[in-house]
């Protein structure tokens, strides 16, 4: 297949329930080899588009591809498209190797075919001791390399995981994502990551599809939706903070109109500058959070000291984006800030 043919794609696609839109024209590629992460809150319509790309549902607009195909109308289980959800969906009754090998067994293959499909994934994985356990038997993180292993021996086109850590405590699920990002590197295969939480894809998504209300906010990588948030919206929903806004002329002092965006860490307590209170704060580890108001407005500002309540502060930003009509029109502006 040529390189610069998708995996995935979707070509205005839109669905409907009743009057409600749930998927408003979405295009998307997802290229040969690409760790791609769909990120959105609850009700964005994650789940809505992930069934549409499965098979489940139907659009009612636009089309769907794989590998250049257009699958539209195809059913799931002609799609090759491998899946592993939240809830992994094993068989109780089955052992691990039986789950695995479920899918080419549906497949009519021969029980040796099975067997050299089967070892070599469970190598690469690591679960070769566990193979005869029943899967009630094992660990959550088992249970997620055993739902990866059934959907590897199918070889599919692409990957789709619905929040697959979402079941693992949290402990395991640094360890967990590193292990998803080092597999998909060494399959070369394309994966299409669907969660509502962004940590989980910060460090391990090539690019990242913010999901709002059926349309998609922003298509980069996360450090750029970090950085330059092309909305409001994904300001304030990217990052353990979201992004501060301020009128433009209270940060720049020139009359500019529109807000100036700019992240906690990009605001320094000084001798000069925003002239603010503090209403409250919160303390992590050894970095301290205030709340501050200046004439109405409301802005986080990261400092290495807490610093009571009432107080007053003078905060110099050092960076900002600005933004009109709650979209961003110019990044990294600079410039001295009013008292």
């Amino acid at each position: 297949m040529p390189d610069n043919v998708p995996r995935l794609e979707l070509q205005g696609v839109s669905k409907k329930f009743g009057k409600t839109s749930v998927l408003d024209r979405i295009d998307l590629k997802v290229m040969e080899n690409e760790f791609f992460a769909i990120l959105g809150p609850s009700g964005s319509g994650k789940s809505t588009l992930l069934r549409t790309v499965i098979g489940i549902e139907r659009p009612d607009e636009g089309k769907i591809l794989i590998n250049g195909k257009d699958v539209t109308d195809l059913p799931a289980n002609k799609r090759n498209l491998s899946v592993v959800f939240q809830s992994y969906a094993l068989y109780p009754n089955m052992t691990v190797y039986q789950n695995i090998a479920f899918p080419l067994k549906m497949r009519h293959l021969t029980p040796e075919a099975i067997k050299k499909r089967v070892l070599p994934t469970a190598e690469r994985l690591g679960i070769t001791d566990i193979l005869q356990k029943n899967v009630t038997k094992i660990s959550g993180g088992q249970k997620q390399r055993t739902a990866l292993a059934r959907a590897l021996v199918r070889e599919p086109a692409i990957f789709l995981l619905d929040e697959p850590l979402s079941n693992l405590d949290a402990r395991v699920r640094f360890r967990a994502r590193e292990e998803l990002r080092s597999l998909q590197v060494g399959l070369r295969q394309s994966f299409v990551y669907v969660t509502h939480d962004q940590f989980e894809v910060s460090n391990i998504a090539n690019r990242v599809a913010v999901l709002h209300n059926g349309k998609f906010e922003q298509i980069s990588s996360f450090k750029e939706l970090y950085e330059y948030p092309e909305t409001k919206w994904v300001g304030d929903f990217i990052g353990n903070y979201p992004m501060n806004f301020l009128p433009a002329s209270m940060v720049a002092g020139d009359g500019t109109e529109g807000e100036a965006g700019f992240r906690t860490e990009w605001i320094e307590v000084s001798d000069s500058g925003i002239d603010c209170e503090v209403q409250s704060g919160e303390t992590v580890g050894d970095i301290n959070f205030l709340y501050c108001v200046k004439d109405d407005s409301h802005f986080i500002v990261k400092h290495d000291r807490y610093v009571e309540p009432g107080s007053r502060l003078k905060c110099s930003v050092g960076r900002c984006n600005l933004y009109v009509d709650g979209k961003l029109v110019k990044k990294d502006i600079l410039g001295q800030q009013q008292r």
